[in-house]
Parts: structure tokens; C-alpha cells; sequence
């Protein structure tokens, strides 16, 4: 138990330099994640319908409506907003700070950890 707990200690500070990196804040970052998402769940969708057969007793057809087609349905949505999502937006300031200009920039605070249904594994 002690080295499971030292391996996720060690990926969550890889995770954590990083995102302190800055390298995760780009466009083009984010949407080569996107893709290669898509790309993994393609290329291992035989693997993932027999795991779950095995493992569930799903069939291929309730795997990709539940698990592949939906994750790949919003990965390709996110790919289709995300300049959008990230895109600054103008606000206005209080007259008190004329001539300036004002912007809210969208940017991640860090590192999040995720936990999902046990009965939708993907």
C-alpha cells in the first residue's frame, strides 16, 4: 500500500510540474490532449468492448453508446469550442479607470482529480 501511495505521490507531483509549466494553458495543448483521446480510445475500441464484456457483461453496442461514442462525442465538442471557451471576453471598468480596457482571461488553477461512476468506467 505504502509504494501504490508513493507512485501516486510521484505522478501527482509530475502532473503538478506541469501544469506549473505553463505548457497546459496553450490552444494547441489542450486540443493535441483532445485528439489524442480520441485517437487512444480508436485505437484500443476492440480492447475496451471485450474488457467490458468481460469484466461487465456489456455489449459492443451498449460500450460505444455508453463509454466510446459519448467520450469521443465530447471530446470532438470540446475540440469544436474550445478557442471559444478560451477566447477572452471584454468587460466593462468603472469610469475611474478611463482610457483602460478591461478582460476576463480563462486559465486553470491547477491540477484536479476526477472521480466517475463505477458503472460507466470509461
Amino acid at each position: 500500500m505504502a509504494a501504490a501511495m508513493g507512485e501516486i505521490e510521484d505522478k501527482l507531483a509530475e502532473l503538478r510540474q506541469t501544469f506549473r509549466s505553463g505548457i497546459t494553458k496553450s490552444v494547441a495543448w489542450r486540443k493535441n490532449q483532445l485528439r489524442a483521446l480520441i485517437e487512444l480510445l480508436q485505437d484500443n475500441e476492440d480492447k475496451i468492448f471485450k474488457a467490458l464484456h468481460q469484466d461487465l457483461g456489456k455489449h459492443p453496442v451498449e460500450t460505444y453508446r455508453d463509454e466510446i461514442g459519448l467520450i469521443k462525442k465530447s471530446a470532438k465538442y470540446a475540440l469544436s469550442c474550445l478557442d471559444k471557451w478560451m477566447a477572452p471576453k471584454k468587460r466593462r471598468l468603472p469610469l475611474l479607470f478611463f482610457p483602460a480596457s478591461g478582460e476576463v482571461v480563462s486559465e486553470p488553477f491547477g491540477v484536479v482529480l476526477i472521480c466517475s461512476a463505477w458503472n460507466f468506467p470509461i
